[in-house]
């Protein structure tokens, strides 16, 4: 039985959380509900904001249309994969001019990410066996000269650098980089995921290496997922790695699970029962996504 008192401090502490992590439709996967749709619902919940994702186009645009539509901040960004062109500066530029906030390195067209398209069935359903992955590094093990362009372009407008779903060897080189050049806002995309699956102690040393977020995700717990992980896997990641360093989001929006606004709820409702503190929780969910953001 859920606990009737945790599930009250759940719907407070909405007031004024942002879910970093959306996914919405039009999309090439099933959506459960589209930009409007989940704005409304968020802003009803007296949420602070939303960032919608997707992995085929920029979501720049379409924030902006329903930001004005229903009155509630909504934000977008844009994920680096094949059909925008890849590492594509030009596409980076474009989209950050349409007021992208966050930057995510491919995803399901990562090399990586390609090598184990089981962990999500559905990625398996768009990606065409053969198709060729997106690399970070040269064959020196270097960062190609796009991706040093990115970065600039990010530190320009201000925007979140987000690593996506790149190997643990791509992810370490881009951070110090970045770093090296004056990045504050570096997230390592939900890094208990399956698919790429950190330990604490990885994650610290990404933490030491420059990473100042690391986005820990509810969907990782969902049967979206192949293996996933369990919520006191997360629990333990907050208390080992720190809550001013970690971004609480859900990457929901499937068709098999509830509203991300839902999950959202859900998800501070668990932390509660774990014994993560409100504050703590606040922190997580509203003021470190509000520096991200620039809110």
């Amino acid at each position: 039985m859920e606990n009737i008192a945790n599930m009250t401090k759940a719907e407070k502490l909405m007031d004024g959380a942002v879910d970093m992590h959306v996914h919405t439709s039009p999309d090439l996967f099933p959506r459960l509900a589209d930009d409007l749709e989940i704005a409304r619902e968020a802003k009803e919940a007296r949420m602070g904001g939303i960032v919608i994702k997707n992995h085929f186009t920029t979501t720049a645009d379409r924030a902006q249309i329903a930001s004005e539509t229903t009155s509630f901040p909504v934000f977008g960004g844009l994920v680096l994969n094949t059909p925008v062109g890849g590492l594509n500066p030009d596409a980076v530029r474009a989209s950050l001019q349409l007021e992208a906030k966050i930057i995510w390195m491919p995803t399901i067209y990562a090399e990586f990410q390609l090598k184990g398209n089981s962990h999500v069935p559905m990625f398996g359903q768009i990606i065409k066996p053969g198709t060729k992955g997106i690399n970070l590094l040269d064959s020196h093990q270097k960062l190609k000269k796009e991706i040093m362009t990115i970065i600039d372009l990010t530190l320009e407008y201000n925007a979140v650098l987000a690593t996506g779903h790149i190997s643990k060897l791509e992810t370490a080189i881009l951070v110090e980089q970045a770093a090296k050049m004056g990045h504050k806002k570096i997230m390592l995309t939900h890094p208990l995921s399956p698919m790429l699956d950190y330990s604490i102690e990885e994650i610290k040393e990404l933490i030491d290496l420059g990473v100042t977020f690391v986005e820990l995700n509810i969907l990782d717990t969902t049967n979206v997922v192949n293996n996933p992980i369990s919520t006191k896997t997360i629990t333990r990641a907050i208390k080992e790695v720190g809550p001013s360093n970690i971004v609480m989001a859900t990457d929901g929006g499937q068709t098999i699970n509830p509203s991300p606004v839902k999950m959202l709820r859900q998800y501070i409702n668990i932390m509660l029962d774990h014994s993560i503190s409100e504050e703590n929780i606040k922190t997580m969910i509203r003021y470190n996504p509000e520096f991200l953001l620039d809110i």
